[in-house]
């Protein structure tokens, strides 16, 4: 969890909690409810891992942000609603922006077969260079007694292949500054919705054309 100020001189709160909703839906009811003192408005962006199994029939629009505002109208607002996927608040000045983590790239090797923000994030490298993809997926079919699969072998894997020089901590911003990744990163942000989303909490302008979140 971490705070920021944003273009409209608001006060921001982005919650990960490693993707865990329940955990992410318990902060957002407490943050709510703490008093933010010298701001006049309080964006929170929650993130979550969508974690249906890619190609089912659960993947697809999730069903996150209602959840979440039955959260929000049982303990802290009960005439709070949703509006193009944000969760408003009655009193005008509190707004939760749910970004559900998924990629529409279909099953395919090298890729975590849930959906999270592992997966995008392998989907987007796997567009930018191919052949790591599939060095990845040789790599963890020739283990020896693996472990319970898990999506972050996948991108971790990617990070001790070709990143490991800079150090795990560098990892998520090495491949937001190689532009081949960006590129491919930001089409998917754009397409489930989440670039639309973080616009609108941070009071950044964007196209005319972004389009409701397809969480």
């Amino acid at each position: 969890m971490f705070g920021f100020w944003s273009a409209a001189d608001d006060w921001v709160l982005v919650l990960h909690a490693d993707g865990d909703r329940a955990r992410v839906t318990r902060i957002v009811g407490v943050q709510l409810n703490t008093p933010v003192e010298g701001f006049d408005q309080l964006d929170i962006i929650a993130n979550v891992d969508s974690d249906a199994e890619a190609g089912s029939a659960a993947d697809g629009a999730s069903a996150y942000p209602q959840s979440l505002l039955q959260h929000v109208t049982q303990e802290v607002d009960a005439d709070a609603r949703i509006e193009n996927g944000v969760v408003l608040l009655s009193d005008g000045t509190r707004f939760v922006h749910p970004v559900v983590w998924r990629t529409p790239d279909p099953p395919s090797p090298g890729l975590p077969s849930h959906q999270c923000l592992e997966r995008l994030v392998c989907a987007a490298q796997a567009e930018a260079f191919p052949d790591r993809a599939r060095t990845v997926d040789a790599w963890l079919t020739s283990r020896v007694g693996p472990p319970y699969p898990s999506p972050k072998e996948h991108a971790w894997s990617c990070m001790a292949g070709w990143y490991a020089a800079q150090g795990c901590d560098d990892f998520w911003q090495a491949l937001w500054r190689d532009a081949a990744i960006r590129n491919a990163l930001e089409s998917r942000l754009e397409m489930i919705g989440a670039t639309a989303s973080l616009r609108r909490a941070l009071g950044v302008a964007g196209p005319a054309t972004d389009p409701e979140p397809a969480l």
